[in-house]
């Protein structure tokens, strides 16, 4: 991510509101009590970050987001639990102008946001890229510290060091559905320092097949980092995502 993060939190713009109707049949699943957690037991826990509901997260954030970028729908069914479902409006993935001028956007269902953990911190932004999967980008105590966050089903907390306006994975952390938070982890003393070293090409390709034919020119670990940064623009796999993560994370972690 090579964008300014702090016009992220300003560039918030009111668009007029928009519908969705659910159908009727859309099948619905009630929340046992013995899976929700007591507010109180989340009080008394030690982790340095709790956890929320996504559905309660966004509604508590969703200010902090370029509504030209992401809003949600508001869906219209007596018969659906509210928060169970979420529909965004966001920017297609392809970037596409339309002959109107506007940038396409396209739509996106989000499922069982109501009994869905995410971390419950300040969210700097939300990208949803299709159906039932979104990043969230959260900020941290410490300035040069953010965590990317995948879901719904991948529910991967990845830890980043904010270097040179990119965000660099030094750590990822695998969040349960029942986890009431997470420790913290901090990033490594000698990060920077292992950025200036001469980048081991052989063990990156056994990680990352793809990047051998473009491996010249790739001398230190900088120029690798900065490979991926690119390379990550406009993927929409999460699982490519967390894989690029991950080897950026055996580079500095």
């Amino acid at each position: 991510m090579n964008e300014n993060l702090a016009e992220m939190v300003n560039q918030t713009t009111e668009t007029p509101n928009e519908e969705v109707e659910m159908p009727s049949d859309v099948e619905t699943q009630v929340v046992e009590e013995s899976n929700s957690v007591p507010p109180q037991q989340t009080q008394q826990n030690s982790f340095d970050i709790p956890t929320i509901m996504f559905s309660d997260w966004y509604y508590k954030n969703k200010e902090n987001f370029n509504q030209d970028e992401i809003k949600d729908l508001p869906v219209k069914s007596s018969d659906i639990i509210p928060g169970e479902y979420i529909v965004f409006k966001m920017l297609h993935h392809s970037g596409d102008i339309l002959e109107s001028g506007e940038y396409r956007k396209g739509l996106a269902l989000m499922k069982d946001c109501h009994e869905a953990p995410v971390l419950d911190l300040k969210g700097l932004n939300i990208i949803a890229y299709k159906s039932d999967i979104f990043q969230i980008i959260y900020e941290t105590s410490d300035p040069t510290v953010f965590i990317k966050f995948y879901g719904l089903a991948a529910k991967q907390a990845v830890f980043c060091k904010l270097i040179n306006d990119s965000l660099v994975p030094y750590a990822v952390k695998k969040l349960k559905k029942k986890d009431i938070g997470i420790e913290m982890i901090q990033p490594p003393e000698d990060i920077e320092e292992k950025l200036s070293q001469d980048s081991n090409m052989e063990d990156i390709i056994i990680r990352y097949k793809q990047i051998e034919k473009s491996q010249e020119g790739l001398i230190t670990n900088q120029d690798v980092i900065n490979y991926f940064m690119e390379k990550v623009k406009g993927v929409i796999d999460i699982n490519h995502l967390l894989q690029i993560d991950n080897v950026i994370i055996s580079i500095v972690g």
